[in-house]
């Protein structure tokens, strides 16, 4: 995961010197992207996810402290900008090629470096239906095209209540029970 970022020669100007380290993979499974945000180390100039069109699904920008006080160290990043696309405006297909831009300033040399990226893929509707209640469960509500996906959680959620609920009842009956058998257990007969 870590990797070495050598410094440019002298004879080229700061300004011009960028390292970029890019890798292409296959998407496993698709969706709508909910959330992504890159994770580098100081000498880090941003990230980007390609699509396999060429569209950027997210990039994501370092932002350096400026401070002495922990948490805005100067020279360091202290925090990474994030994406938040609008809900089902930017989607992955499965098996989907996307291509992953890491750039790092090479002014100076830089050891352990990172370029990681985190994305949050929601689900296609049926899916998420089948992950809330097993098809094994209840086949006849997955199947029905009239249940959305909150009524499903909804029912779910009231039944794990009641389910909670009678698991209460039951141990508060235990522990009555006890209690009135313990003080019987501790009282003698007087016998004349």
């Amino acid at each position: 995961i870590e990797y070495l970022v050598e410094s440019c020669p002298a004879s080229v100007s700061n300004v011009d010197c960028s390292h970029t380290k890019k890798i292409t993979v296959t998407f496993p499974s698709g969706g709508d992207i909910i959330y992504g945000v890159a994770h580098q180390h100081t000498g880090g100039t941003g990230m980007a996810l390609h699509g396999e069109d060429g569209r950027v699904i997210c990039s994501s920008l370092p932002i350096y402290g400026e401070g002495k006080e922990p948490g805005n160290e100067a020279g360091c990043i202290v925090g990474m900008s994030s994406c938040y696309p609008r809900p089902g405006s930017m989607k992955i297909s499965e098996g989907e090629m996307v291509t992953l831009l890491s750039n790092y300033s090479n002014a100076q040399r830089h050891t352990g470096v990172m370029g990681l990226f985190y994305l949050l893929v929601a689900d296609h509707q049926q899916s998420l239906i089948r992950s809330y209640i097993p098809q094994i469960e209840f086949p006849e509500l997955v199947s029905s095209s009239l249940i959305q996906t909150g009524e499903i959680v909804i029912l779910h959620n009231a039944i794990g209540a009641l389910a909670v609920f009678g698991i209460a009842l039951l141990v508060g009956a235990v522990v009555i029970y006890q209690r009135r058998n313990q003080r019987e257990e501790g009282y003698e007969p007087i016998l004349m």
